[in-house]
Formats: C-alpha cells, structure tokens, sequence
C-alpha cells in the first residue's frame, strides 16, 4: 500500500531533523493565513511543491493524486462563498432570476472565494511537504524532544497504528467482495459497499484487540520504547533560508496590502 508514510520513509529528506520541517511548514502557514494574499498562497505553494516534488523526491503523479481530494473539498467550499444572493442584477457579474432575488456571482464573491482556495491549497501544500518528507516516528520524536505528554504522544502512536489496522481491513474485504463480483453493477457495488461498511468496524475492533494483546504479551506497560534515529544537522544556509523566505512573504503580504488595499486580500 503506497500510503504517505512509505514516500516518507523513502524521501532524501527524511533524514533531516523533524523539527526544522516543522517549522519550515508552519511558519510559512502562519503567515499565509495571517496575510490572506494572493502573491503570499502563490509563493508558498510554489514553494513548498518545489521542496516536496523536487527536493523531497515525491513523484508527480503522486503528488497530484493525494491533492485530489483536499482540492475537491476546497472547491466545494468556495462555491459556498461564491455564490450569493442579490436583491438587484447591478452588482452581480453573472447571474440569474430566481423568485424575487437574483443568484450570482459578484466581484466581491469571486474574490474572496478565489482567496479562499488560494489560502486553502497553501495550507494543505505546507501540510504535505511536512507529511511526504516525515515521517510519523520523526514527528514524535519531536514532540519527545519539546515535552509532550506522554499520554498524548502514546495515544497518537496507537491510532496512527490502528489507522492502518483498519484500511488493511478494508481492503482484504473490498478484495474478497471484488473476486465473488460483488461490484458488477450498480446494485451489486452498493449492496457490497453497504456491507462492507457495516462489518469493517467489527474486524477492525477484532483485529485492534489482537494488536493490544500483542503488545500486552511484549510487556506492554503504556510506553511505547524507540530507537533514536540520528539526523542531520541543519546548515547554517537552510535556516538563513528559511528566515529570508519568511520576510520574503511578511514583505509580499505588507507590499500588496499597501499598493491594492482590499482589492487582491482579505
């Protein structure tokens, strides 16, 4: 299964220290979140796709197709924003009659909207590049090394393990179901799907069980013990990086706010 964790685990940076990746993707987030820009979301994520795909080795084709889905929901969402309710067809750039309103899209909408998805696709860029580059046992190391509590980080560990416990599940029935046909026609695919759905927790809570006795029989007292995995260090170029690419969007936010005003953020 070509999850996330295995492009992780196979990318050039996945030696370097978890805790700079992190802030490599947060603090351009922050930002980007904080300014609403355009040129902010257009630089982060041309950013943070350069250092995923072409630093970070993920396959294009990969890349795309994990982006599918947040995409989709994005979009869903800015329709929401997009379209809006006038009592006059003046202020609307495209729009239709309906009862007594009018329905369209007005530029106010249309942009915020479009800052909207910008802002959005910034966001989940910064959360993959942290995502197809680390992977999980790097991001808890860190959260050992900054003093989370333990309870928490163990906590995380288990349901990252059970997330996998059950999409194998899934799988291994979506399998059998495929062999005995159960997804010829439309019919048969949402009998077999509603099926699938209705046993999957009960396996899943099967096979958690047998994966807590497993650990309970190794001795299991609520920790979790690990190998410390050496990194490398940071150069002094990659933080001089980091913090002239941050004033590089501080200074883009600022510059836009000033020469467009509200036109091009919100």
């Amino acid at each position: 299964m070509n999850t996330m964790d295995v492009y992780a685990s196979r990318s050039p940076l996945r030696r370097t220290a978890p805790g700079f990746k992190i802030l490599w993707a947060v603090i351009p987030l922050l930002i980007c979140i904080g300014f609403g820009s355009f040129s902010v979301s257009f630089l982060t994520i041309a950013v943070m796709i350069y250092c995923t795909v072409l630093r970070g080795g993920t396959p294009w084709k990969t890349y795309l197709h994990f982006l599918r889905i947040p995409a989709g929901f994005i979009c869903i969402g800015a329709i929401v924003i997009l379209v809006v309710r006038r009592e006059n067809m003046e202020s609307l750039l495209i729009g239709v009659q309906i009862g007594t309103g009018y329905f369209g899209i007005s530029r106010i909408s249309l942009l915020q909207s479009m800052a909207l998805i910008c802002k959005a696709m910034a966001g989940v860029c910064c959360m993959y590049f942290l995502t197809f580059t680390t992977p999980m046992n790097g991001l808890l190391h860190t959260f050992r090394q900054i003093h989370c509590p333990v309870v928490l980080i163990e906590l995380m560990e288990l349901i990252y393990r059970f997330i996998f416990v059950l999409s194998g599940e899934a799988g291994r029935m979506h399998t059998a179901q495929s062999v005995r046909l159960g997804y010829i026609g439309f019919r048969r695919a949402l009998h077999s799907t509603g099926g699938l759905a209705a046993l999957l927790l009960l396996r899943a809570l099967r096979r958690g069980d047998r994966v807590y006795t497993a650990l309970e029989a190794r001795c299991y007292t609520g920790i979790l013990p690990y190998l410390r995995q050496e990194y490398t260090k940071i150069r002094a170029g990659a933080v001089w990086g980091l913090i002239l690419f941050c004033c590089l969007l501080i200074g883009l936010g600022i510059l836009e706010k000033q020469v467009l005003g509200n036109l091009f953020s919100i």
